[in-house]
């Protein structure tokens, strides 16, 4: 399972990186506001309380189960709803995009470093 999980957890943490540096640089540049950066951090805080609700509502937490779902729901499916509303030409896409580029960054950072810290959090939930 570790062949698996390596690339996952490299992958997921490179996109981090990606999203971290991209979002400094708009930072400086002054393209990214407080308000899309706070916007950020809540859609953060609601993914990962969905995340833990889906938990709890299963009951059971399998070994691996938070070790995909928290790369594949706050890196690599953001990333990829981030590369669609980056294409756009809409001038709220590019404001949405930022918001998720936010999200990516914050949830690369967190998520993967504390990945054994949700376990056990989320191991304490029983139902």
């Amino acid at each position: 399972m570790g062949m698996i999980i390596i690339p996952v957890f490299l992958l997921a943490f490179v996109l981090g990186i990606i999203a971290t540096i991209k979002l400094i640089i708009q930072l400086r540049n002054r393209q990214i506001n407080s308000i899309q950066v706070l916007l950020g951090l809540s859609l953060l805080v609601l993914l990962w309380g969905i995340m833990l609700t889906i938990f709890v509502i299963e009951g059971e937490i399998y070994a691996f189960s938070p070790a995909f779902r928290i790369p594949l729901i706050m890196v690599f499916l953001a990333s990829l709803i981030y590369l669609i509303f980056s294409v756009m030409k809409a001038p709220s896409s590019k404001y949405i995009a930022n918001i998720i580029l936010v999200n990516i960054a914050f949830a690369g950072i967190f998520g993967l470093l504390f990945l054994k810290c949700n376990e056990q959090f989320i191991g304490s939930i029983r139902c």
